[in-house]
């Protein structure tokens, strides 16, 4: 009743799309026409946000057809466009915060948030799963970007290591390299990660997870976490590459700066939209393991999520030594 509860101006909201106005003819065609259909997270193609509506950025927040411009905030939800958070303040104050880190490193100034997590004692595999524990109670980026933001885990040969090492001792030949919320498909796709084996730490929803599949205490046993439809931290070990330009399948890698290209009739925003390969397949893990799902999102069950953990770090730890 406009005489009861009068107004001015009903505003009607039903959505947005990147204003491009400020950019040439040529830039708007960059951003915001995607090379493909499809686009890859980590190696798995799924369905691009409409036409238009964001940027279209890669792994790192850099526009794929603009090379040097990067977008952070709403605008880049088109990376995780109906499958993460990224459209949302509590998911993209993390994804901004990722684009520094990878500015950073670009810069050559590395990932910060950078640990060495000491594997040249017989409690290392002990102590990298408390790491990994504390992060999986702790880290509200991983939990609010499911599925966009990872830690990872890198291991390398290490220099002190006893060549002469028993079955149980193996990860005493290792060094771990601990990175806190990577973007995904940076970890999979660029080969400066990707040429080392690594384990991320994710948190995911279950394959059929729909809405009313809200978690139910004991409804999925500690052994049975793969099965679980909530919200869930998973973790799985990916082997390294021996070459950092060519995928185990074949395929070749994100290309780590600008190529040329002979573009011949094309123009130069055609050009700028062709500037990096396609990137390669998602390779598949070697070991993974699911934390069961927790009503109260609280992971510290001695039965149920620390004990399984630690066999699981103790197998991955052994797995990588032979990498």
């Amino acid at each position: 009743d406009p005489l009861r509860r009068p107004f001015d101006v009903g505003v009607r909201c039903l959505g947005w799309r990147m204003n491009t106005r400020i950019f040439s003819q040529e830039l708007q065609v960059a951003l915001t026409h995607p090379p493909r259909p499809t686009r890859s997270v980590g190696g798995t193609s799924v369905s691009a946000p409409p036409e238009g509506k964001y940027p279209w950025i890669g792994p790192d927040y850099q526009a794929e057809g603009v090379p040097g411009m990067y977008f952070a905030g709403a605008i880049a939800h088109g990376r995780d466009f109906r499958r993460s958070a990224g459209g949302f303040i509590h998911g993209f104050r993390y994804t901004a915060r990722a684009l520094y880190r990878c500015l950073r490193k670009e810069e050559g100034m590395g990932w910060p948030n950078r640990r060495t997590v000491d594997l040249h004692k017989v409690s290392g595999a002990a102590r990298l799963a408390m790491v990994l524990l504390r992060r999986v109670n702790e880290a509200a980026g991983l939990y609010q970007m499911f599925g966009e933001l990872a830690d990872a885990v890198l291991f390398a040969a290490s220099p002190e290591g006893n060549s002469n090492a028993g079955p149980l001792d193996l990860e005493r030949g290792l060094e771990a390299e601990y990175l806190e919320e990577v973007p995904v498909a940076m970890l999979h796709e660029d080969p400066f990660w990707r040429k080392r084996p690594r384990l991320l730490l994710t948190f995911v929803y279950g394959k059929r997870f729909g809405p009313l599949d809200l978690p139910s205490p004991g409804a999925v046993g500690p052994e049975f976490g793969e099965l679980s439809a909530f919200l869930h931290p998973r973790l799985e070990l990916f082997p390294g590459e021996g070459s950092g330009t060519q995928s185990l399948s074949g395929g070749l890698h994100l290309a780590p700066f600008p190529v040329e290209l002979a573009v011949g009739e094309a123009s130069d925003a055609e050009a700028r939209r062709r500037w990096r390969p396609h990137p390669p397949p998602r390779q598949r893990p070697v070991l993974s393991h699911a934390l069961v799902e927790d009503v109260l999102t609280e992971w510290d069950s001695e039965v149920g999520h620390v004990t399984p953990l630690r066999r699981f770090v103790v197998a991955a730890l052994a797995c990588s030594a032979r990498l």
